[in-house]
């Protein structure tokens, strides 16, 4: 399964905290509400 990384802030150490808080939306989509963004 590929990755998707999207960073809405320029990258860096706060891309990576971006990167982290997304995972965490894209998980309880999956979850929650059987929603799929990719």
């Amino acid at each position: 399964m590929s990755k998707l990384i999207l960073s809405i802030d320029g990258g860096g150490i706060r891309g990576a905290a971006t990167t982290q808080f997304l995972s965490h939306v894209e998980t309880l989509l999956k979850k929650q509400h059987k929603k799929f963004i990719r």
